[in-house]
């Protein structure tokens, strides 16, 4: 840049005291996003405009629990975020919302933006946010066409001791032309958990993380901090030269492991001869992605031999979309009875993101013609050297999810393992606790119906291998769950050791459940003994005894018989009595067809 340097003639200067001049205090990312705050003088400025949405008829109030996550939920329009579209959402209970399923968002020990999951956030008030106090509420609003409002009124923050303190207001406003507002109402109080340590984020994350945009960081700068009719616009810019290819190791067996992705799957040897495998390529980048290799290899847990591996090439995956590829059918008779890890790796020459190129899912094998245990946790392990977690305060609890699969399922026995608390600990003594089965709700990881419940007692500076009798049959998935009762106890006990399920849960107040926040690096010491009671596997165009069952789907029985159809999930979808049955109508997946007293499974693929 050239500049002039010349002498000026003589002027006056002539004071103004009507409006002050201040510099744009404008934050960008590299996609081109700009936030501006109400505090500026430009015309982009937002105006401080609340919008009260709390008695409309189409507000949707939640029920949310310290650290928790909901969704999803639809907006009703699409909403250009970075360089994809998005059309539903959901409500971190910690200040956020999101546009991806999985663990919940905490402020502990990370900044905005960053790449570590969960990513895709919009991050109003990142704080240690406590819903559960009295007060506090979190509901949103949308018309179905181009505006959705998320507003989070009185709402505590979790604070050491007591649980709540202060009350935070603030909504995010997101419009269908991909500008957001977020506004602040009254702030009472602070962020440091009553121990001194500060953590609040205002910002934003792409689907990579980064790009993203951070605002405000734990007290920087001062002059964003969140306060009473404060207001932010984060304007989408009208083009983007941001370019990054990334292809994405997504979902192994998408259809056999639900509720959080990639969660652990129980495997029957010498059941499954013919498994048909499924898994998800990603392409999260902003540019066609040609040529892109995928590679499932499955391998014993300890020793690391592969007893499977496939690669196919993808010819072309768009941007913001996946390929479901479909590998070699697997037969699993030929593993030995143990654990394993299937790992989808990706590849592409011009991947510039190489972080998310592998996702990893557990698999156990069982024995299904006998009695066996169900366990995520390295037993082993956890009886040589015990590590246990609690909660900060009561009422919390831990529970892990089991899926047998194969239903009916016998429960003989239900496992849990805690500990009692330090002797050394002020106060430390026998502690009560509350054991629970619960039946699946109706979301993969919700509570149902309590099947069974127990009371154990646990002494101090001792870990406890409860077995609890239980001697039912299921349809269904369940989970074993208990619940906190002293500040000093019980622990849960926990397993360390590679590969993770993803099914372990959290909760708060005992009520409502979460995906545990470290289910990548750990596991949760319950298990179950039982066995399945179903030893018939049928596909469709194959022969079961009386049963002919076509390409087309129809059950042929011969004569009129009782007959039920159940999901996977145990809901039953038809009773009667027919000669024929007809899952035509049915979407492909896992049905149990029980006629008279026998029970079959079909596979509609």
């Amino acid at each position: 840049m050239m500049f002039l340097l010349a002498a000026l003639p003589s002027f006056s200067v002539r004071s103004t005291t009507a409006y002050e001049i201040r510099p744009l205090d404008v934050i960008t990312d590299p996609y081109g996003y700009r936030a501006i705050t109400s505090d500026d003088t430009s015309s982009l400025a937002p105006d401080y405009v609340w919008v009260d949405k709390s008695s409309d008829p189409a507000t949707v109030y939640l029920t949310m629990s310290d650290d928790d996550i909901q969704g999803p939920f639809s907006m009703g329009f699409s909403f250009p975020f970075y360089w994809y579209e998005v059309d539903q959402f959901y409500i971190h209970s910690n200040g956020a919302i999101g546009f991806r399923g999985g663990n919940f968002w905490t402020p502990h020990d990370v900044s905005v933006p960053d790449p570590a999951d969960p990513n895709d956030l919009i991050i109003g008030l990142g704080a240690d946010l406590n819903p559960e106090c009295t007060g506090g509420q979190i509901y949103y609003w949308t018309n179905g066409t181009d505006s959705l409002v998320i507003t989070f009124e009185n709402v505590a923050t979790w604070w050491y001791g007591t649980n709540c303190s202060g009350s935070h207001t603030f909504q995010i406003i997101l419009t269908a032309d991909g500008n957001i507002t977020i506004n602040y109402g009254p702030q009472d109080g602070t962020y440091d958990y009553g121990i001194g340590s500060v953590a609040i984020s205002v910002g934003m994350e792409s689907v990579l993380g980064n790009p993203g945009m951070s605002i405000y960081e734990d007290g920087t700068p001062s002059t964003r901090e969140p306060r009473d009719s404060f207001a932010i616009r984060i304007y989408r810019p009208d083009s983007s030269d941001f370019r990054i290819a990334d292809a994405q190791a997504g979902a192994i067996f998408p259809d056999r492991s639900t509720g959080v992705e990639n969660a652990g799957i129980f495997i029957a040897k010498d059941r499954e001869t013919n498994f048909y495998p499924i898994a998800r390529v990603m392409n999260v980048g902003t540019d066609t992605l040609y040529n892109t290799q995928a590679v499932l290899t499955i391998r014993q847990r300890y020793n690391g031999i592969a007893y499977y591996s496939d690669t196919l090439t993808i010819a072309e995956i768009p941007p913001s979309s996946y390929a479901s590829v479909a590998f070699s059918n697997i037969d699993f008779s030929t593993f030995p009875e143990d654990y394993y890890t299937a790992y989808l790796t990706v590849s592409n020459p011009s991947d510039l993101n190489r972080a998310n190129d592998t996702s990893k899912l557990e698999i156990q094998m069982i024995d299904w013609t006998a009695t066996d245990t169900l366990t995520w946790a390295d037993l082993a392990t956890v009886a040589a050297l015990p590590l246990s977690s609690r909660w900060f305060g009561v009422g919390g609890g831990w529970m892990v999810r089991f899926d047998p699969y194969y239903y009916p399922y016998r429960i003989d026995t239900a496992v849990v393992i805690m500990a009692g608390c330090s002797s050394t600990e002020h106060g430390c003594g026998p502690i009560t606790a509350p054991v629970y089965l619960f039946a699946e709700g109706s979301t993969p990881g919700s509570v149902g119906d309590t099947l069974a419940a127990w009371s154990v007692t646990v002494n101090p500076d001792t870990a406890y291998l409860i077995p609890l009798p239980v001697g039912m049959v299921v349809n269904q998935p369940v989970l074993l769950a208990f619940i906190q009762t002293d500040s000093l106890g019980p622990s849960v006990i926990i397993d360390t050791t590679a590969p993770f399920s993803r099914q372990s849960y959290e909760s708060t107040n005992g009520l409502t459940w979460a995906p545990y926040r470290e289910n990548n690096s750990s596991d949760f010491a319950f298990y179950i003994i039982g066995q399945s009671l179903n030893n018939t596997s049928v596909s469709e165009r194959t022969v079961s005894g009386d049963y002919y069952i076509s390409e087309d789907g129809i059950i042929t029985l011969g004569k009129a018989e009782n007959v039920s159809v159940y999901d996977r999930l145990g809901r039953r979808l038809f009773a009667g009595k027919v000669d024929r049955v007809v899952l035509t109508s049915y979407p492909k997946g896992v049905y149990f067809v029980k006629i008279g007293r026998r029970v079959i499974k079909v596979i509609r693929r």
